[in-house]
């Protein structure tokens, strides 16, 4: 983003592949290392959520925003990368630290919140395909084959 930044305000001779390059390890590496140390401590204070599925639920449901918010605003890595690893890591050590009933019902809520963020994705797109069709000509078909 920095790159893209530097481009457009003019400063380009900022801008680099090699700046690119480590810009993009940089943010990736220290969203991964984030990432997986915010998911163990967060699948580490699971039990002491004493098996109460719904506190468990919330607690899974309240950590991607601020963990995003702080990989973003605070430590400037990537947020995306930090949510997913913490997902990927809660994933892995979840069933582990919570009873198997309590397991199939916070994979039950995330199944429902899966199906509903995909169905929001394909409304918005179709919401914004006829605009985007609007200035389609038979030439561009062409293309497209």
């Amino acid at each position: 983003m920095g790159v893209l930044l530097a481009m457009l305000t003019g400063h380009g001779g900022d801008a680099s592949i090699g700046t690119g390059l480590r810009e993009l390890a940089k943010g990736f590496s220290g969203g991964v290392v984030f990432g997986l140390t915010a998911g163990r401590i967060a699948a580490f204070l699971l039990p002491a959520l004493r098996g109460i599925a719904q506190a468990e639920a919330a607690w899974t449901l309240a950590l991607p925003y601020p963990l995003y918010l702080v990989a973003e605003d605070v430590l400037g890595v990537s947020g995306v990368v930090s949510v997913v690893c913490a997902g990927l890591v809660i994933g892995a050590l979840g069933r582990t630290r919570l009873t198997p009933r309590n397991w199939s019902h916070l994979q039950l809520i995330w199944e429902q919140i899966a199906a509903l963020a995909g169905a929001v994705v394909f409304l918005l797109a179709a919401v914004r395909v006829p605009e985007l069709l609007h200035g389609v000509v038979w030439k561009d078909a062409l293309w497209l084959a």
